[in-house]
């Protein structure tokens, strides 16, 4: 298929089912620090004091599910999950402003690092946060 009739399906696919797309839903703070709390439940279970979540353009539902959080770009990205607190995103800076973003919704903290941030470019960075 031509990349432009890709296109013209696509929007149309848009134009089809966007009506019905309803924008306004949001999975609220307490939703995540519900899921959160379920985890930290199984880590003790487990006796697990620290759990370590892998994240990058091609596989974010276990991100996206703990933190809400995904990253378009082609960085790899990370969620810290101690025993006891809130997450901490791990993160280069080139998506870094899309994560911050959705960390503000959710509520976890986010640490923009050199070692997270695509190899030989040079962007802001930030240390790493402590627990």
């Amino acid at each position: 298929m031509k990349s432009t009739m890709m296109i013209e399906v696509a929007n149309q696919i848009i134009e089809e089912y966007a009506p019905t797309i309803n924008k306004s839903l949001e999975v609220p703070r307490e939703e995540y620090r519900l899921r959160w709390r379920r985890v930290q439940n199984a880590m003790a279970d487990k006796g697990y004091d620290l759990i370590y979540i892998c994240g990058s353009e091609l596989d974010r539902s276990d991100a996206a599910w703990l933190a809400g959080i995904f990253d378009p770009m082609i960085e790899r990205y990370a969620v810290i999950l101690p025993l006891d607190g809130k997450p901490v995103v791990l993160a280069g800076s080139e998506g870094g402003h899309i994560l911050e973003e959705a960390a503000e919704k959710s509520g976890v903290d986010i640490a923009l690092l050199r070692e997270f941030q695509i190899s030989d470019e040079e962007y802001r960075w930030g240390p790493l946060l402590k627990f």
